[in-house]
């Protein structure tokens, strides 16, 4: 595909070479072809020229002048093409590898083509140009990336991956716009990243892993603040580019049915044009906005508490770097990074548990050493004060999300609820039967949620979630048994309607509690493990904040996916379609409101 997305040539397996231009309401491709003694094609950026090279000559084709034969150019005998070959950025110019391992160049004003760059003696699976055309890099089938820059003063190339080997190879290769960053997509599935302006350029600062099958294509947005990759799994991500920074992060693009072969920015970046194994051509809006989960930031340190602003405009975070720190969830070009919250808000006494708070910080509880919990309570302007007639070491914490009602369990399996109007003595006291690790406290504080039943040493773990009514502490709490693995992080919703769960299995649940029988709703795996939760103020969002120190926001309600499918098309469906994917059995009906009803129902 041209870098600017308008016109894509595939080579088939009929042996011909079909080129498309994307923005044509009725694509209709320029046939070539390529059964006797092919090589490699080229596009030009702006997807005007292709050319093919043979065994022997090299053809340019422009794409509009359909009955014009060819400019042909012979090679000398001595010299074998190999597989890969690019346009030049700026120049008339072609440039061409050998099966010997060297790199030839051919203005295609003059008849001559000679390789003045000499790699070694394997042969290439890719190569391009930096965007100023000052550059070249090609990845050699053997694993390794060389890289000439034509202002230096040696010719000797610069050889990146001398580690990797032939299973590592790689198959894609994408500048940055500004000719700093090399990126590489390889058969093991990973892209890596190469600072070409540093002393030594030869070492890969970044490893992006999350693929599942080899890469095909990799593509740089036009601000270079972001780089996508296409995968024979099938899929698209797209990477943020942080030199500083190697946390995981990726948005995935699904919907492929086959492996995607070819990507390409548009639109000023805000566009993707992709090309897939299972013949179509695809546009993704890029509009981040609209994508889920969304990736907020890399924390400096593990979270271990989380919650909302009352505004939903901000995620308050703490960690243990024994700081709490404020995301702003919609931040400005020049306030990207958490902001540091007053240091009087939070400091700890050496060897102080975590803690929990409610949104906008109106109460902060923590475990302190001696068998104290601490509570502070700044909206209200109150300095710290112990909870009284605290017995045992506490062990769990949960504080309600109006901050009003704060429950702790404690080593010895004892639950117990303050008001925080009376914080001297204990609302309620349960004595539950299993060791309690993680709690969460619905709105007004009438439900305890807790994880206990984990025993690692056990033969068969047996982790559950359980529900407490306070004012039905003598009744046995209602058990939750989805999970395998232990349970790290609970969070109500605003409503108490949903509490969330998520742990080791690096699953997000979603539990109905007006139907704690029905099995829960259950969010896409992580990839990592999820170590707090927290719901905004509408309940629509889910914050998970992962053991990467990451941060990402997932829906929380079905209701808004519809939303979002609407958003995205342009008619509603086909009665065929209808019975398809809703059911022959269900009427008919409009899935959009805003939306026209299609002509095509009966």
């Amino acid at each position: 595909m041209s870098a600017d997305a308008s016109t894509i040539a595939v080579r088939s397996a009929d042996q011909k070479i079909r080129l498309w231009k994307i923005n044509n309401s009725k694509p209709k491709p320029r046939v070539f072809d390529v059964s006797k003694d092919f090589r490699a094609l080229a596009l030009s950026l702006d997807g005007k020229l292709i050319a093919l090279a043979f065994k022997n000559t090299i053809q340019r084709w422009h794409r509009e002048a359909h009955e014009k034969a060819p400019d042909a150019f012979e090679f000398a005998k001595r010299w074998r093409p190999g597989r890969a070959m690019a346009f030049h950025p700026t120049r008339k110019m072609l440039a061409l590898s050998y099966a010997n391992g060297n790199i030839g160049f051919r203005a295609l004003d003059q008849p001559e083509m000679t390789p003045i760059l000499q790699g070694h003696k394997t042969n290439y699976n890719v190569l391009t140009f930096s965007p100023d055309g000052m550059a070249v890099a090609a990845a050699s089938i053997d694993g390794k990336i060389l890289y000439w820059d034509f202002r230096r003063n040696s010719k000797e190339p610069i050889v990146f991956g001398k580690e990797l080997g032939n299973q590592n190879q790689a198959s894609a290769l994408a500048f940055s716009p500004d000719g700093q960053i090399l990126a590489s997509g390889h058969i093991d599935h990973t892209v890596r990243l190469w600072h070409l302006k540093v002393s030594d350029p030869a070492s890969c600062f970044d490893v992006l892993e999350g693929h599942t099958g080899s890469v095909r294509s990799v593509a740089f947005s036009p601000d270079g603040k972001a780089i996508a990759s296409a995968s024979q799994d099938r899929t698209i991500r797209l990477w943020p580019v942080n030199v500083y920074d190697k946390a995981p992060r990726t948005n995935n693009l699904e919907g492929h049915e086959g492996g995607v072969l070819a990507i390409a920015f548009r639109e000023e970046g805000k566009a993707l044009i992709s090309v897939g194994d299972d013949r179509t051509v695809r546009r993704w809006d890029l509009d981040t906005s609209k994508f889920y989960p969304k990736f907020l930031g890399t924390h400096q340190h593990l979270i271990s508490a989380m919650a909302f602003h009352p505004d939903g405009q901000a995620i308050d975070v703490a960690s243990d770097d024994q700081q709490i720190w404020s995301w702003v969830l919609n931040p400005s070009e020049s306030a990207d990074q958490p902001e540091l919250l007053s240091k009087k808000t939070w400091q700890r006494e050496d060897q102080e548990w975590p803690m929990v708070f409610s949104p906008g910080l109106r109460t902060i509880v923590s475990w302190a050493p001696y068998q104290r919990i601490r509570l502070w309570r700044p909206s209200y302007h109150q300095d710290f004060q112990v909870l009284g007639g605290y017995p045992g070491q506490p062990v769990a914490l949960a504080v309600s999300p109006d901050g009003q009602t704060v429950a702790s369990a404690n080593a010895d399996h004892m639950i117990q609820v303050w008001d925080l109007d009376a914080p001297h003595v204990a609302r309620h006291s349960i004595k539950h039967h299993e060791p309690v690790t993680v709690m969460a406290l619905s709105p007004g504080g009438q439900l305890v949620a807790l994880t206990a039943g984990y025993d690692p040493e056990a033969e068969k773990p047996n982790p559950r979630i359980w529900l407490w009514y306070i004012h039905k502490s003598k009744v046995e709490p209602n058990p939750l048994k989805d999970y395998d693995k232990e349970v790290l992080a609970l969070a109500f919703s605003p409503n108490g309607e949903t509490l969330a769960s998520a742990g080791f299995d690096r699953r997000i649940r979603l539990w109905d509690i007006r139907k704690p029988e029905v099995s829960p709703r259950v969010i896409k795996e992580q990839g990592v493990e999820v170590s707090a939760l927290a719901f905004s103020p509408d309940g629509e969002t889910l914050a998970a904040a992962s053991v990467d120190r990451t941060i990402r926001l997932h829906l929380a309600k079905t209701s808004r996916l519809a939303d979002l499918a609407c958003q995205r098309v342009v008619r509603n469906m086909t009665q065929v379609e209808w019975d398809r994917f809703v059911g022959a059995d269900f009427r008919y009906e409009r899935t959009c409101e805003a939306l026209p009803e299609h002509e095509r129902v009966e």
